[in-house]
């Protein structure tokens, strides 16, 4: 399993990844603004959501149980 600090630097990492392409295409398609808008807002929130669920698994005993919900809410395999 990753280490929480390479998990959530990877996260962190991504989701900078997501918001430059949605800036870059906010400023290629200046029609679809509220589209990237809203794109950007949800992607901020699932990171979030995210580093949080990450923090409270560390403090959690069964960190597997607490993996598997997460993947499972987030479609991931």
């Amino acid at each position: 399993m990753a280490n929480i600090r390479d998990l959530k630097k990877d996260l962190k990492w991504l989701t900078y990844e997501v918001l430059t392409d949605c800036m870059i295409s906010k400023m290629i398609n200046a029609d679809k603004t509220d589209e990237v808008e809203a794109v950007m807002h949800s992607v901020m929130d699932s990171h979030n959501d995210l580093i949080a669920r990450i923090g409270e698994a560390k403090r959690t005993k069964d960190k597997k149980e607490n993996y598997k919900i997460i993947c499972f809410e987030r479609n991931v395999r």
